[in-house]
């Protein structure tokens, strides 16, 4: 494939990082682990509420720059800019690296019923964590419009115990796979290994107030735990690694005025008023039927 342009830097859009992460959101972990593997720098801020994420401005040694909406937009993005990690790899290892990282993504739904869907974890736990990213009344309002969007697209037709089962039996077929390798491919890390670090390292990092799956996942799988600590240890704990990326960008903070005891409680009833007719709104658009999340 000749190469017209070639990317230069980058700027990733993403949910906040966190629990020892680069973002709490895998997708987003997945982008910044590619980067690093190429060694393109990039910046890093925080996403405007209500955009799918990840966001990447792909920026080119010539001409205009490219915004990629999503994973895949991403990684076709970083094929056509001239940077493919799995370049190395044989046609039939390319393939296998495809149904790896499908297993890989199958796997995240036990993640993404125990953070997301578990109303008293994703009380305790996401929503008091993004609520830190917002002022009044968005950090009220962003966490429940991430639950609902979430709940929208994922209507899970299985128990917890199958998925729970589903993602173990994944999880441990890429650990047999691995063994006691570097990489999953050859002396060089692939997509494989960025997609394994993003959602296998949220999903046994986070911490979640029943975290079941951080426990099961960090303790009975030790050749991809030490996958993740590599690559966090060589790609972004390293000196070398420490200005390779720009400070993420942290929301300002609004000054608290300074009101009496009556017109505080006032104001905080204005304000939930305010954001229940937001709720609403942004429920109207973006659930106009009830979610429902059937369990067989």
């Amino acid at each position: 494939m000749v190469v017209t342009r070639r990317v230069v830097s980058a700027r990733v859009f993403q949910e906040r990082s966190g629990w020892d992460m680069p973002s709490i959101n895998p997708e987003c972990c997945v982008v910044q682990c590619t980067l690093r593997f190429a060694q393109i720098p990039y910046e890093v801020a925080v996403a405007d509420p209500g955009r799918n994420l990840p966001v990447v401005e792909l920026i080119f040694g010539q001409g205009p720059s490219t915004i990629c909406d999503g994973l895949g937009e991403f990684m076709r993005g970083m094929k056509d800019g001239g940077y493919d990690v799995d370049r190395q790899l044989t046609m039939v290892q390319k393939s296998e690296a495809a149904a790896f990282r499908s297993l890989i993504q199958d796997a995240d739904l036990a993640r993404i019923l125990e953070w997301w869907i578990d109303k008293e974890n994703f009380r305790l736990g996401l929503k008091s964590l993004l609520e830190d990213d917002y002022r009044f009344p968005m950090s009220e309002i962003y966490p429940r419009w991430r639950r609902s969007k979430v709940l929208h697209e994922r209507r899970l037709t299985a128990d917890e115990d199958e998925i729970s089962f589903l993602a173990e039996d994944a999880y441990g077929c890429l650990e047999s796979r691995l063994g006691r390798r570097d990489w999953f491919f050859g002396e060089h890390p692939t997509t494989v290994d960025a997609f394994v670090f993003g959602y296998f390292g949220c999903a046994s990092s986070g911490q979640i107030p029943d975290g079941k799956l951080s426990e099961m996942l960090s303790s009975g799988f030790p050749s991809l735990t030490q996958l993740v600590k590599r690559i966090k240890e060589r790609y972004f704990n390293t000196p070398s690694s420490a200005n390779f990326v720009q400070p993420q960008v942290e929301p300002r903070k609004s000054k608290t005025p300074v009101r009496s005891p009556e017109e505080q409680q006032t104001w905080k009833v204005s304000m939930r008023y305010a954001a229940g007719m937001m709720m609403i709104f942004f429920g109207y658009i973006y659930l106009q039927s009830e979610t429902a999340i059937e369990f067989i």
